[in-house]
């Protein structure tokens, strides 16, 4: 099933997720660090809205390595659209797994005009 925008997490706050950036003082460590794995993240509102975000750590790391996965894709697609500018009679891309950096190598000798395979 295709994911749509917000299935992720949503963007906005539930009342609950939110604390006043005057009330941080007040709460304890303990409490602070229940409230975040409970909840996974808290808006801080200031008087001029909400400015701040907390993150659980496993929130963050799942966020920062699917950002890593679509910049792979990114790329992906970009050499996909250097290629298919180059030739432009090939219809289809074929995509073949390769060990890391071996990629560019093959980039490199399709560009150099050498057609056979290693």
């Amino acid at each position: 099933m295709k994911k749509k925008r917000g299935d992720f997490m949503p963007i906005a706050f539930t009342p609950d997720e939110i604390i006043k950036a005057n009330k941080l003082l007040e709460i304890s460590q303990k409490k602070l660090k229940e409230e975040i794995a409970e909840k996974e993240r808290l808006a801080i509102d200031f008087s001029e809205g909400i400015l701040g975000v907390i993150l659980s750590y496993d929130l963050y790391k799942k966020m920062v390595e699917q950002i890593e996965e679509l910049e792979e894709k990114i790329m992906e697609l970009e050499i996909a659209e250097i290629l298919a500018k180059r030739n432009p009679d090939h219809q289809e891309t074929k995509w073949i797994a390769y060990e890391e950096g071996s990629i560019l190598k093959e980039f490199q000798r399709i560009r150099n005009g050498n057609t056979t395979t290693p």
